[in-house]
């Protein structure tokens, strides 16, 4: 699948000089050490699901760690993110795993819809990065926070 991330497994020594020379674009930082023909099909996908939920925190937190430099360009208004998400105007929408938000009737097309779901699936769309942290609020932010594009 072009672009996918690529998960390592094999023999550690195998690994690197494969990491070093490999053309592909997203390799995972996590790998599997030992022999494949050994180890179980869950086995591998599990090491390779914690790895990749392991990378996507990671670079969730790089993204909100930058929001200080781009203070200007940010909503947390969960009303303000959706209507920018349906215009296309969202670069980036951080929002907390445990986040609700109901709302009777939003632009019209999301009656009883949760806000926070709707700016989602609206920043989806519209193809902006989409960040999940845990908890019920980002830190100084609230549910959900956006990084406009203008």
């Amino acid at each position: 699948m072009d672009g996918a991330p690529l998960f390592l497994a094999g023999v550690q020594e195998e690994l690197a000089p494969y990491r070093k020379a490999a053309k592909h674009a997203h390799i995972l930082a996590a790998e599997y050490h030992g022999n494949v023909e050994h180890a179980s099909l869950d086995t591998l996908a599990q090491a390779a699901a914690a790895a990749a939920v392991r990378e996507y925190r990671e670079a969730s937190e790089r993204a909100l760690d930058s929001l200080p430099e781009i203070a200007q360009k940010i909503t947390g208004d969960p009303e303000e993110v959706l209507q920018a998400a349906q215009a296309g105007r969202v670069r980036q929408i951080f929002v907390a795993e445990g986040a609700h938000m109901a709302r009777a009737n939003v632009a019209g097309i999301y009656l009883g819809e949760d806000m926070i779901n709707a700016a989602v699936v609206e920043g989806l769309r519209t193809g902006a990065d989409i960040f999940s942290l845990p908890g019920n609020e980002i830190k100084g932010v609230g549910p959900i926070a956006a990084v406009l594009r203008f």
